[in-house]
């Protein structure tokens, strides 16, 4: 006979443990090797000096103009994103061209069209010319003189710009420093390759001077005239008003302490912002003069100018330097030609994520450094910002390289350490407090996640959520205003109760390129925790960034059950992206009744069961966790005899019983036994909330045994998530 023996049947609470992983990335931009776009163009110097003459009609596909070696205006064409550059080809065949420029119809706010237009100057005959090219099938249009005034007389010296206004008229800019009648500004408001259609706006507001000039587009029409009074060292403007069809009576002073240079004069640089229809100005001051160049910067919006942060200050000569937009963004780039003038330049730009308030790290974007003169960038871009330089000297060329690939904001819960964080605390520090809850993210809301493993929610207890957001694009995403926020969906009357409270609301900046950020916390859609930001400052997702947001709130008196409702959603810069649903906080649970077996006294060989007409002690499993839940099983060895499938030698066999033929209790008649192993195995599967299983239990003792102290061994009845 054996001695007494005692089993115990316990009940565990299943504990999920997430390790969360925040892996922090620095964002690298690879570029392609440095791009020959022509190596043997015009050797006379100042030719290629104005600034808009490089197109991109999509991430591939770009056509740089420039004036070849037969002093003939050509494009080279490429197809693969600038990698490589085709053959120069003639848009024109007039072989003096002394100045040249263009505007591409999309630089123009609300402008769709497919056409380069383009000013040049020759030299035989001193006219100014206007000319097309339609980059959808790469055709030359007409070219018309639209100005040939007596007495003109073209260098390279000289002045010339282009632009086309937002009610699709024309406008040509032009002076040649030396004949009152050639320093005028004509628009065209019909068929632009008539020469009678070109006339002169107003009062002419060009003096006659070498100055530098830009025209830009703004709302309803109007122009905007920006040059550099070489004569008193400042940087001026006036609008032109297309319902008066006059230029402002005086010019507006910008900064009247920017000095030129005799020789680097073509500094004077500016784009427009699609969507708001600002101007933004970028400006060379003492260019000339090493350790003391700046490049300025200005925005013109709301009919007034605002100066800026400098690009560069006190830094060694610049020779040249041009503008663009990220159309997507907003962001602004600055690229610009730094070094020993005549000898050794290197072409560099910066970037501005908040209106040209701050600028992001100087990065070269050449290979080697020469004696480069010119710069160029595509404006208003949102697929691909290229910069290409004109090497003077030993090798008269063209050459260029992706600034950066700017693919769509693509916005992702799939996050640096995807996850989504509940900790009861009530203040907005990051990461802190007792952990209520975590789970891991996805972008697919038709799954559903769990949020398990801390102390889950409590009712009456305050919290705060942690959620990172990541942008997987190539522009950078920024949260700026009541149109732009992120949701917690489905918060009020599920995990939070019926009536809980907000509380406020922060941003996390791993990169700290916000701006001056501030927010606002409110229920909207009734049910939904809405974060909006209500600062000066944009809440920016650069490339690869991640960016959090938090928010505390106070759950309400009842305790708030598990659900599978609640998700993150979010619209930044008319971008969204939803999480995958979150089952916060659900308590799989499972208790056992009576949860004590004891066997008595067992003869060796022998057998005894909990059903009916043995021990009578027939055991219920319940659902006491609030979501539905898998109960599993397992037994264990003892201290001196091993859980076998049939009973041996020191080897014990325990089975549980859970369908038969009895009534209440199943196994009373003709029960199912199966055995048990230490590894666990199915009792039920989708227990609901306070549901219950009744199971037997078997015990089969060893044939013989070397050891008559009694046994005692566990049971572990395991309670995880359907």
């Amino acid at each position: 006979m054996y001695k007494l023996f005692k089993f115990n049947v316990k009940s565990y609470s299943l504990l999920f443990l997430f390790i969360m992983l925040l892996s922090f990335y620095t964002s690298k931009i690879t570029y392609a090797a440095e791009a020959t776009i022509d190596s043997a163009i015009t050797t006379t110097t100042g030719v290629q000096k104005l600034k808009s003459n490089l197109v991109f009609i999509n991430a591939n596909t770009g056509y740089m103009f420039y004036v070849d070696s037969t002093g003939v205006l050509s494009y080279s064409k490429t197809t693969d994103g600038g990698g490589s550059w085709g053959a120069a080809v003639a848009t024109t065949a007039q072989a003096d061209i002394a100045l040249y420029t263009v505007w591409y119809d999309q630089w123009t706010p609300g402008d769709a069209g497919t056409k380069v237009h383009i000013a040049m100057v020759d030299t035989g005959n001193d006219d100014v010319w206007y000319d097309t090219f339609d980059t959808s099938g790469d055709s030359n249009g007409s070219e018309v003189a639209m100005d040939t005034s007596s007495g003109n007389s073209f260098t390279n010296a000289d002045n010339l710009s282009i632009s086309k206004g937002t009610n699709g008229n024309f406008y040509i800019g032009f002076c040649n420093g030396a004949l009152a009648a050639s320093c005028t500004i004509k628009r065209c408001t019909g068929t632009c390759t008539t020469a009678g259609n070109w006339v002169a706006p107003g009062t002419s507001p060009i003096d006659v001077a070498n100055d530098p000039i830009t025209i830009q587009p703004l709302a309803s029409g109007d122009m905007l005239l920006i040059r550099d009074d070489i004569s008193a060292d400042d940087i001026q403007s006036k609008k032109y008003t297309v319902g008066t069809t006059t230029w402002d009576a005086s010019w507006t002073n910008i900064d009247t302490t920017a000095v030129e240079s005799a020789t680097y004069m073509e500094t004077v640089v500016a784009a427009v912002d699609k969507t708001t229809n600002a101007v933004y100005l970028a400006y060379g001051a003492s260019v000339a003069g090493a350790g003391t160049a700046d490049i300025r910067t200005a925005t013109y919006s709301g009919g007034s100018w605002a100066l800026k942060t400098d690009v560069l200050t006190d830094a060694n000569t610049i020779i040249a330097l041009d503008i663009a937009t990220d159309a997507l963004s907003g962001d602004i780039y600055v690229a610009y030609l730094k070094g020993t003038a005549g000898s050794s330049c290197n072409a560099f730009y910066k970037k501005s994520i908040n209106g040209m308030s701050t600028w992001g790290t100087e990065t070269q974007f050449n290979t080697t450094g020469n004696d480069l003169r010119y710069i160029y960038m595509n404006k208003n871009t949102s697929t691909k910002l290229y910069g290409v330089y004109y090497q003077n000297a030993t090798n008269d060329g063209l050459f260029g390289d992706t600034i950066v690939d700017l693919s769509a904001i693509d916005l992702t819960w799939i996050t640096d350490g995807a996850y989504y964080n509940i900790y009861q605390s009530g203040t907005l520090t990051w990461g802190t407090g007792t952990l209520a809850c975590s789970g891991t993210l996805t972008d697919t809301n038709a799954n559903t996640i769990n949020c398990l493993s801390g102390a889950g929610i409590n009712a009456s207890t305050q919290y705060r959520v942690d959620v990172l957001l990541k942008n997987n694009g190539g522009t950078t995403a920024k949260m700026n205003g009541a149109s732009d926020f992120v949701d917690n969906v489905a918060v009020k009357a599920q995990w939070a109760g019926t009536s809980p409270t907000l509380g406020s609301c922060g941003f996390y900046d791993p990169s700290s390129d916000n701006g001056s950020t501030s927010c606002t916390l409110a229920f909207n859609a009734t049910n939904d925790v809405r974060i909006t930001n209500t600062g000066a400052g944009n809440v920016n997702l650069q490339a690869g960034e991640t960016e959090g947001y938090m928010y505390t709130i106070t759950t309400d008196s009842s305790v708030p059950t598990g659900n599978a409702n609640s998700y993150m959603s979010s619209t930044l810069d008319s971008n969204s992206q939803t999480s995958s649903k979150v089952r916060v906080s659900p308590i799989a649970s499972v208790s056992i009744s009576d949860g004590v077996v004891t066997f008595g006294t067992v003869a060796a060989n022998g057998s005894v069961d909990t059903t009916s007409t043995g021990l009578n002690d027939t055991q219920t499993a319940t659902n006491n966790g609030d979501i539905i839940s898998d109960l599993n099983i397992k037994g264990q060895n003892s201290a001196n005899w091993t859980l076998g499938g049939n009973p041996g030698s020191d080897i014990y066999s325990h089975d549980f019983c859970k369908t038969g033929g009895g009534s209440p209790d199943p196994c009373d008649a003709s029960p199912t036994w199966t055995a048990l192993t230490t590894n666990y195995q199915t009792l039920v599967t989708a227990l609901a909330v306070s549901g219950t299983q009744k199971f037997d239990l078997r015990l089969r003792s060893p044939t013989a045994t070397s050891s008559y102290s009694q046994q005692s061994v566990d049971i572990v009845v395991q309670a995880v998530a359907n």
